[in-house]
């Protein structure tokens, strides 16, 4: 069974992870930025990253920054991205260690995993389980990012 280790209004910590083409990416330098949409997928299904590919634009139009990790190497990154185009960072974590920061599942479990964090790295929002399907709708989503977001913006 899937289980986030960190609670709503908790911190997701910061991490830094590589791309494909093996450059670094770190969190930290979101922070005070942008606000984080962060999804964590054992078993990067062709279907789920083609929806999910539909969704960015609308999400960073919404001020937030998309990044999905799967616990593979920057080779298998580089397939994906080629595979369906993606404009979201794709990350590896292979040695699974965000993946086991964030999250209580056995190795060889399927996970789907989603983090909304605002720009100090405060979570509103997560959701995680066996696969996409137990990840909420885009509409929801986009509504968290727009709620995250409006912390940061004053009324005219």
């Amino acid at each position: 069974m899937v289980r986030a280790r960190i609670d709503q209004q908790g911190v997701l910590p910061s991490f830094m992870l590589r791309r494909r083409g093996g450059e670094v990416f770190d969190s930290a330098d979101l922070r005070k930025k942008k606000s984080l949409v962060l999804f964590l997928l054992s078993q990067p299904a062709s279907s789920f990253l083609a929806r999910l590919e539909d969704a960015v634009a609308d999400m960073r139009e919404r001020g937030a920054e998309v990044v999905v990790v799967c616990p593979c190497g920057t080779d298998r990154l580089e397939e994906l991205h080629r595979t369906h185009r993606l404009t979201s960072v794709l990350l590896a974590d292979e040695e699974r260690e965000l993946f086991n920061r964030c999250l209580e599942a056995a190795t060889d479990e399927p996970v789907c995993a989603l983090f909304v964090a605002d720009r100090s790295g405060t979570v509103y929002f997560r959701c995680a389980g066996d696969g996409p399907a137990a990840l909420p709708s885009w509409d929801d989503i986009k509504k968290a990012i727009t709620f995250v977001e409006s912390q940061y913006t004053t009324p005219k």
